[in-house]
This record gives C-alpha cells, sequence and structure tokens, in this order.
C-alpha cells in the first residue's frame, strides 16, 4: 500500500493550476456575500442571526448533544478495538514528531487563546448564572462553576477533534488520497467520489472554518488590546486594534510561510512551554491548597454529573444555560473540528489510531483541566474568600475587565499580565497559521496530493482573512452577527460527522491489512 503522499515531489506547476477553481469560488463567493452584508447592514445582520442561533440551539439543541456524545462513545470504540492498533502510515513507521512537540501542535491549534480568555471567566460568569436551577452566588454555585468548565473544555470537545483527525489520517495515508475535507465519502460514493457534491461540501466545511477562525482571531485581537490597556496603559483605540491586527497577520503570515516544521512547531511549543510556566507560577503563589482541594473536588464533580452535564436541555425550567452555553460550545466545535483534525492528521503520521485518539482524548484534557482548576480556582478564591468581587467587575466591564482584574488581584501582577498578552499573541499566531495551513490544503485540486500546499495559495488566505477581521473590526457592530455565522453553519457538519463514523466502519471493515490482524 502507497502510503508516502507526504513525500510526493512537487512538480513545477502555477499554483493557480493546482487551485480547485470551484472550491475557492464557492468559498470566496460566499464570504464576499456575507462580508458586503455586514458591511451594509451590521446592525440589522446582528438581529437575524440571533434568531437564527435561537432556533438551532433551542429547536435542533438536542441533536448537538446527541451527536457530540456518540462522537465521544464512537472515539473511545475506535481505540480499544482492534481498528486502535492501525498505524497512520506504514506498519513499521515511527511518529513523526515527538509526543510534546505533536501535542503543542494539536494543543494550539485546538484551543489557543480562547482557553486563555475563559480559563478564569467562565466559573465566574457560571457563578452568576448557575445551572439546574442553583441559587447565583451560593457556595453549590462556586462548586459547580468549576467542574461545568472543565466539561465545556473536557473529553467531548476533544473528541469532536479527534473523530476527524483519525478519518482524514487513515484516509490520507493509508489510502494516499489527497488532503481534502471530502475523502471521507470516498467509501460511502465509490466510484462518483470527487463529484461536484464533494467539492460542495469541501467549501462549506471550509467557509464553516474560515467563519470560526475570523470571529477567534477578532475576539483575541480585542481581549488583547483591552489587556494592553490594563497592563501597560495604552489607549483602547481603534488605531492600536489594527496596528496589532496588522501585527499578527503579518507574523502568522511568515509562519505560515515558513511550513510545519520551522513555523507552526517552534512557535507551538514555546507557548506551551509558556502556559505550563504561568500555571504552575500562578499554582505556587496562589491558593495553592485551595486550588488542589477545588479542582479534585470539581474533577469528581465532572465524572459524578459528566451523563447529566451532556443531555440537559432544561425544557420546563428553561433557563437557557444549556442553550447560551453548553450547546453554543458544541455548535462551535463542530464548526472548527475539520479545520483541527486535518491539522492534527498532517502531524500524526507514524502514530496509531489508539495512540491518537488517548493522547487527544486524555493528554489533552489533563492540559486544560491544569490551566481551567488552576485560573479558575484562584477566582473563585478571590470571589469568596479573598475579598475581590470579580463577578460583579464581570457583569460591569465584560469579561476582558473581568481577566485582567483578576491578574491584578495576584502578586507580581504586571509580570504575570505580561506574560499572559506574549501567550494569547502567539496563540492567535498559532491557532491562524494552522488553520491557514489546513484551507490551502482542501482548496488544491484533487490530484495535489502534497501535504504541503502552495506558498502562493497559503498567502492568499492570509491576506483574506486579516482583511475580513479588519473590516469587521472597523464595521464595530458587523462583528457580532458574523461571529454567530459559524454556530448556524456548523448544523450540516452535525451530518457530516454521523455520515463520517457510518464512512470509517466501512473503509476500515473491508481493509485487507487490518481485517489480517
Amino acid at each position: 500500500m502507497e502510503t508516502n503522499n507526504s513525500s510526493v515531489p512537487k512538480k513545477n506547476v502555477p499554483w493557480h493550476k493546482e487551485v480547485d477553481l470551484l472550491i475557492a469560488g464557492l468559498c470566496a463567493g460566499v464570504f464576499g456575500a456575507f462580508l458586503i452584508w455586514s458591511q451594509l447592514a451590521g446592525d440589522n445582520m446582528g438581529e437575524i442571526m440571533k434568531q437564527a442561533l435561537a432556533f438551532f440551539t433551542q429547536k435542533l439543541g438536542s441533536t448537538y448533544l446527541i451527536v457530540s456524545f456518540a462522537t465521544l462513545i464512537f472515539c473511545l470504540y475506535l481505540a480499544f478495538s482492534k481498528y486502535g492498533s492501525i498505524r497512520i502510515g506504514a506498519e513499521e513507521e515511527k511518529p513523526q514528531y515527538s509526543f510534546f512537540a505533536w501535542f503543542s501542535m494539536l494543543f494550539a491549534a485546538c484551543y489557543g487563546s480562547g482557553l486563555v480568555y475563559w480559563g478564569a471567566c467562565e466559573p465566574l460568569s457560571f457563578i452568576a448564572t448557575p445551572p439546574f436551577n442553583i441559587e447565583p452566588g451560593s457556595i453549590r454555585s462556586a462548586e459547580i462553576a468549576l467542574s461545568y468548565a472543565f466539561f465545556h473544555w473536557g473529553f467531548t470537545p476533544w473528541a469532536l477533534a479527534a473523530l476527524p483527525a483519525v478519518a482524514f489520517g487513515y484516509f490520507i495515508f493509508r489510502k494516499n488520497m489527497s488532503p481534502r475535507y471530502s475523502m471521507f465519502l470516498e467509501p460511502l460514493l465509490g466510484d462518483k467520489y470527487g463529484n461536484n457534491l464533494c467539492r460542495v461540501v469541501d467549501a462549506l466545511l471550509v467557509v464553516s472554518a474560515i467563519g470560526a477562525l475570523a470571529c477567534c482571531l477578532g475576539l483575541g485581537i480585542k481581549q488583547f488590546v483591552f489587556g494592553l490597556n490594563s497592563v501597560l496603559g495604552i489607549p483602547n483605540t481603534m488605531f492600536v486594534t489594527i496596528s496589532f491586527c496588522l501585527l499578527s497577520v503579518i507574523v502568522f503570515t511568515f509562519s505560515c510561510l515558513s511550513g510545519v516544521d520551522k513555523g507552526i512547531k517552534f512557535l507551538s511549543t514555546m507557548n506551551v512551554y509558556l502556559a505550563i510556566g504561568i500555571v504552575l507560577f500562578v499554582f505556587l503563589i496562589g491558593p495553592t491548597f485551595f486550588t488542589l482541594d477545588l479542582s479534585t473536588q470539581a474533577f469528581g464533580e465532572l465524572l459524578n454529573n459528566y451523563l447529566r452535564m451532556s443531555f440537559h436541555t432544561d425544557p420546563i425550567g428553561k433557563s437557557g444555560f444549556a442553550q447560551g452555553w453548553t450547546i453554543f460550545y458544541w455548535a462551535w466545535w463542530f464548526s472548527c473540528a475539520t479545520q483541527i483534525g486535518l491539522f492534527i492528521a498532517s502531524i500524526s503520521r507514524g502514530r496509531t489510531i489508539r495512540e491518537m485518539i488517548m493522547g487527544i482524548l486524555f493528554f489533552a484534557p489533563l492540559g486544560t483541566f491544569c490551566w481551567i482548576g488552576t485560573m479558575g480556582s484562584t477566582a473563585i478564591y478571590q470571589q469568596f474568600i479573598g475579598g475581590t468581587d470579580l463577578v460583579a467587575i464581570l457583569k460591569s466591564v465584560g469579561n476582558d475587565g473581568a481577566l485582567w482584574a483578576f491578574l491584578n488581584t495576584l502578586p507580581f501582577s504586571k509580570l504575570l499580565g505580561i506574560a499572559h498578552l506574549l501567550l494569547i499573541f502567539i496563540f492567535l499566531v498559532t491557532t491562524c497559521d494552522s488553520a491557514v495551513y489546513v484551507w490551502a490544503q482542501c482548496t488544491m485540486n484533487q490530484n495535489y496530493k502534497n501535504l504541503e500546499p502552495s506558498k502562493a495559495v497559503r498567502l492568499s488566505y492570509c491576506v483574506g482573512i486579516s482583511v475580513v477581521v479588519i473590516l469587521l473590526m472597523l464595521r464595530g457592530e458587523g462583528l457580532t452577527g458574523f461571529q454567530l455565522s459559524p454556530v448556524i453553519v456548523s448544523f450540516p457538519v452535525v451530518i457530516i460527522f454521523l455520515a463520517m463514523m457510518v464512512a470509517i466502519i466501512k473503509a476500515m471493515s473491508t481493509d485487507k491489512s487490518i481485517t489480517k490482524q
């Protein structure tokens, strides 16, 4: 079996002939129309998108919950079944990257600045508006707050990244297929694979991922600029915002063009080291034993209530907690999952399916638990024992203000603030460069089997995403509607996930190299 597609020599072909014009045209057309809409009628667009969001989260919310949990179970089944021993690549092939480098890249590509943003603020939000009809501001609200944050950043969302990672890794390195989102359709369509339906699926998933990243980048930039003002006193102006946006674009463009080994791997590894340093520092200078106790209890709450959290919809009480948080989160992860999965697949050559799934489902959540457990527990300590009403700050100035107010309660707050700014910046860069890398792969025509896409195509995506984000920043309110677009586009992805599970089993069950085991 040929599995060496990453070493396919590059042909001296003009970059525009390597591009699938239908996929690229559909993506450009959809985003062009959406961007024009946001500029001409941003406020109106925001209202329409909110109504659409309400429909998807309230009427179809249970579908997101059921499919996401099914994805978790399916990934565990793959890991512990006979399929778990399948190697992504040749049978005796060694992993392309060390475990730490591999883990660093997948962690940075998946969560990035979002985890920094919500690590302390999400538990504080749950104290203000707790689930299960718990009294706001009570001790019980604090106990459940940390465990729910664990849930939203733990096993289930990582499973949504693991499934496409396994699927794409198998089809790229075992079936020698081009790195396209639609490759999982090959076992289902047979000889019809590669038709226009497949290309529309590719375009849909690229559009969904671009929308998610544009919003992530926009929110991350806002967070960073707020921090510049809080830590260094730099004015929070549009000029500063656009300047930082341009700086981010320059850095992640350089990183993306440098490739995985020289750019993405280096920055991801450096940032994970920085995150570990920050966590250890806060853990040691903060309420260490309180953090240990509360994190331990929260993890127990998570295990005890996992099924309840996974299927909570509150149709009678109608608190809106599940719709506003869990279902929204799952929809967001669905919109990003294929992008993240394809990137993880690209760096996972040489690993078995079991190694991939165990790394993604257990080691990666462990990283998020350490961050949220440390930051969230320390914030809760300040709220209930330390004498700083962070919940009130969150209500008055929002999450951005609460994050930097939380850091100001700690010793060496200036140093911590600067470290957080650096962490946010590099996470933004690593998230963007890995995403652009994947989009470029998916836009290449089906005969282009080299995993490293054309630099010209990568550059065009870097420029395109920067233009989108800058225009949305200038528009202001237009960003609100755009933030919701990935969630709304995510529902077709839910259906795609079901098809992906069927395709994986069908492909692996008929693979002669596997059935002999």
